[in-house]
């Protein structure tokens, strides 16, 4: 589809890690592209749990197990105020 396409055309994907992320069926589509197409990801967390904020602990237990190395591993998120 055409989140897929931007995905690919993309040279680095951003990721907004707030509650829920991973459970949104189309960031889990964008995670699943950013894989696919080993693209390098940059994480931003928002840190302002009135406006969604998460932990970086939370988050990377909310995301499938599958991507989580992808994902995290050898990232710190930038965080968002």
């Amino acid at each position: 589809g055409g989140l897929e396409r931007y995905i690919d055309e993309s040279q680095v994907i951003l990721i907004f890690l707030s509650r829920g992320y991973f459970k949104s069926r189309n960031c889990l589509r964008e995670v699943a592209a950013a894989v696919a197409a080993n693209k390098p990801v940059v994480l931003v967390r928002e840190a302002d749990f009135a406006k969604g904020g998460t932990t970086y602990e939370e988050a990377r237990l909310e995301c499938p197990p599958q991507y989580r190395s992808f994902v995290f591993d050898g990232r710190e998120p930038i965080t968002w105020h």
